[in-house]
């Protein structure tokens, strides 16, 4: 049994999705800010694949989106999405020891640029290394944005359609 020892350094990139052989990893956050997990497998390689996808990019994105909206007291406390749809893409395939230590570095974004720097002590290929702007996310979102006054006008002229109608009876 080949023990994988996977930290990730503190950083301000959210919600990065981390799979090895397909197998999305749970992390358990540490004191220090960083997160750390650890995996077992019986192969000599694995495959590990660091992503994010955003929000917006889900199949029912309009539903959900309109779901938080009206949870959120339309849009008071609605969540804030990441209006720079900053994504990353790294995928390295790695030689296991029976005790892999791997630490996963995020670098500043910059489009099309290095996205993680990597410190292990097993040899490795580097498949995918880069940050992208993801343009569908982008879109979405300022549809999202353009819709929501919109909305917010139909709410206020429903609440004085409603409260003209209760005083005139």
């Amino acid at each position: 049994m080949k023990k994988i020892n996977l930290k990730i350094a503190p950083t301000a990139f959210k919600n990065p999705t981390v799979k090895i052989d397909g197998e999305i990893i749970p992390f358990k956050k540490q004191k220090t800010g960083g997160y750390s997990a650890e995996y077992s497998t019986e192969k000599d390689s694995v495959e590990l694949t660091v992503n994010k996808v955003h929000e917006m990019n889900g199949k029912l994105w309009f539903l959900w989106s309109a779901l938080f909206f009206i949870l959120g007291c339309f849009g008071i406390f609605d969540p804030h999405y990441d209006s720079r749809c900053q994504a990353v893409e790294f995928r390295l395939k790695l030689d296991l020891n029976n005790v892999t230590d791997l630490t996963l570095h995020f670098a500043n974004f910059t489009e099309g640029g290095r996205a993680i720097d990597c410190v292990r002590n097993c040899n490795a290929e580097e498949v995918t290394n880069y940050y992208y702007t993801d343009r569908k996310a982008k879109k979405r979102l300022k549809i999202f944005r353009i819709i929501k006054p919109f909305v917010w006008l139909a709410i206020v002229a429903l609440a004085i359609f409603g409260v003209v109608k209760l005083i005139i009876g």
